[in-house]
C-alpha cells in the first residue's frame, strides 16, 4: 500500500469538517465533469444535425434543379439554421469554459494538499484562453464551430449570388459572387467573434 503524503495525512487528521469539505468538492467535481461531457455531446449533435440537413438539402437541389426562387429559399433556410447553430455552439463553448474553470479550481485545492497530484490531472493548473476566443482555425483543423461557420459562409455566398438572378429573372449565377460573398461572410463571422472576445476579456 502506497503511504500517504504528509499533506494528505494533515487533511484527514484535521477533523470531520475538512473531510466533509473534501467529499463535497469531490461530488461537485464529478457533477461538473458529467455536465461538461453532456454539454460537449449536445453541441456536437447540433452541429451534426445541421451538417446532415445541409448536405441532404444540397443533394435534393442538385437532383431536382428547382426554380431559382425555390433554391434561394432553401439556401436561406440553411443559412438561418446555421446562424442559430453557430449561436448555440458559441454558448456551448462558453459554458464549457466555465465548467473547466470550476474543475480546475477544485483540482487546485487538492494540488495544494498534495503537489504530486498535478501530474495526473486532465487540466493544467494555469488558466488558458477559452476555446471560442483562441486563434481562428480552418474548417479542416477546427472544431464544430469553425465547420458550421464555413458552411454558413458558403450558404451566404450562394444566396448573395442568387438574389440578383431572382430579381432579374436570370437563369445563371456568378461564381465570383459566390466566392466573394462567402469570403465576406466568413470574415464577418470571424470578426464578430474576435470583437466579442476582446470585449469580454
Amino acid at each position: 500500500m502506497t503511504p500517504m503524503g504528509p499533506e494528505r495525512e494533515e487533511l484527514l487528521q484535521s477533523g470531520p469538517r475538512s473531510v466533509t469539505s473534501a467529499q463535497l468538492l469531490i461530488e461537485e467535481y464529478r457533477h461538473l465533469a458529467e455536465s461538461l461531457l453532456r454539454n460537449e455531446e449536445r453541441g456536437e449533435r447540433r452541429a451534426e444535425w445541421f451538417l446532415i440537413y445541409s448536405a441532404a438539402l444540397v443533394v435534393v437541389l442538385v437532383a431536382v434543379r428547382p426554380d431559382l426562387r425555390v433554391a434561394a429559399f432553401a439556401v436561406g433556410t440553411i443559412l438561418l439554421l446555421g446562424l442559430i447553430t453557430r449561436s448555440r455552439l458559441i454558448h456551448r463553448n462558453l459554458t464549457a469554459d466555465e465548467y473547466e474553470a470550476k474543475i480546475r479550481g477544485i483540482e487546485q485545492f487538492f494540488v495544494n494538499q498534495d503537489e504530486g497530484l498535478a501530474a495526473h490531472l486532465p487540466f493544467s493548473a494555469q488558466p488558458r484562453p477559452g476555446r471560442w476566443t483562441t486563434a481562428h482555425k480552418s474548417f479542416v483543423t477546427g472544431g464544430a464551430l469553425q465547420t458550421v461557420e464555413f458552411v454558413n459562409a458558403l450558404a451566404a455566398g450562394v444566396l448573395i449570388s442568387l438574389l440578383p438572378a431572382v430579381i432579374t429573372d436570370s437563369n445563371s449565377i456568378s461564381l465570383v459572387a459566390v466566392v466573394l460573398g462567402a469570403l465576406a461572410f466568413f470574415a464577418a463571422e470571424f470578426g464578430e467573434r474576435k470583437f466579442r472576445s476582446h470585449r469580454d476579456s
